[in-house]
């Protein structure tokens, strides 16, 4: 009997040992000496891809519970599937033409780059429907290709970069970006498709979304309603016939040499949620609105525009719904000649007054 006792003990704690050892993080790999792994890694929460490990075959969180770090200096190949868990990136993660994004999760990016591959055209590959948020902290994503993004919706926290590389990204009608509280997203050298309603939208009023050669696509009427932008190089609008509304009670800047470009048919419309005319700042004399045919337009708010240039190309109008001088569009504030706004009409434009415009330069 004893030695049964003995047995059954043994076993029991054989399976504790085995149960405890399994959930133990592990390394994937070595840190010193390179090992190439052909099929798809399985992590588990604490994992750790380590430095000399090549991913050939991917991997894959093991559940939405799971936060693994991913530490190699190596392209990583096959199924990527964060499964809705937390990657930390402990260096950049460049992804191999022989990559797919299946689903994605929560990355901790840690001022690191995610690098897509020319071959990432749709991300994620695996689609539900769903629009499941997850946040991407710190971390810069750079586009190699034409990529459009599907059944998420990303929240950028900190500060955080996508670089478009001069690609375009399409946001398909499942799929909406977020900038969270307190948090900067700079959208660079990115022509951005399917934008309408909110789908790029900012949580609080510290927001920021900075733009750096942004070219912005509508398909339907957008709102921005919440935070601010500043636009450091051009910011171009296209999508004729849909409006660009400015909706938010916060100041956005176009920095010294920033233009914001109204592209034919398109329409800027200020309507702040709260009575200010000044919530446009353009901040120095390089500071650029460009009507191409476009409409630059103020509800019965007002709007004031101090500084910089106005540049009429095309056939372009000026509209304002206000019925008095206060609710006028004002170019100018007639009181100091450094906030004169410098009228460019080029040879062949048209400049079309509908409503009270006022010309306030001293």
């Amino acid at each position: 009997m004893k030695q049964d006792q003995s047995i059954v003990c043994g076993s029991r704690i054989f399976f504790i040992c085995f149960v405890f050892c399994s959930m133990q993080a592990v390394d994937i790999g070595s840190d010193v000496t390179p090992t190439r792994f052909n099929t798809q890694q399985i992590l588990m929460n604490g994992d750790r891809v380590a430095g000399f490990a090549s991913l050939q075959g991917g991997f894959k969180l093991n559940n939405s519970s799971v936060s693994a770090e991913f530490d190699s200096f190596f392209q990583v190949a096959g199924n990527i599937d964060l499964n809705g868990g937390r990657l930390i990136l402990g260096r950049d993660m460049i992804i191999h033409n022989f990559a797919n994004i299946v689903r994605l999760g929560d990355i901790t990016g840690s001022e690191h780059t995610i690098e897509f591959a020319v071959t990432n055209t749709l991300v994620p590959t695996d689609s539900d429907g769903v629009d499941t948020c997850f946040t991407f902290s710190e971390v810069s994503v750079r586009l190699n290709c034409n990529m459009m993004l599907q059944d998420c919706c990303i929240i950028f926290e900190g500060d955080s970069v996508i670089n478009g590389g001069g690609n375009c990204l399409t946001l398909a009608d499942t799929c909406t970006l977020q900038v969270d509280k307190d948090s900067t997203l700079l959208l660079k050298d990115v022509t951005i498709k399917g934008l309408n309603s909110n789908k790029i939208a900012c949580l609080d009023s510290l927001s920021t979304i900075t733009l750096l050669n942004v070219k912005c696509i509508l398909d339907g009427d957008y709102s921005f309603t919440i935070g601010h932008f500043d636009v450091v190089k051009d910011f171009h609008v296209c999508g004729e016939g849909h409006t660009l509304a400015y909706q938010s009670n916060q100041v956005s800047t176009v920095q010294e040499y920033g233009n914001i470009i109204i592209d034919y048919g398109v329409t800027f419309s200020y309507d702040p949620s709260i009575a200010s005319q000044e919530l446009i700042d353009l901040v120095s004399d390089t500071s650029m609105i460009e009507l191409r045919g476009g409409t630059l337009h103020a509800t019965k708010v007002g709007m004031q525009l101090k500084k910089g240039v106005l540049k009429i190309d095309r056939r372009s109008t000026l509209s304002s719904e206000g019925s008095v001088i206060a609710e006028a569009i004002s170019l100018g504030d007639g009181l100091d000649v450094a906030n004169n706004i410098d009228v460019q009409i080029l040879p062949s434009a048209q400049l079309v007054i509908e409503g009270p415009v006022i010309d306030n330069d001293v």
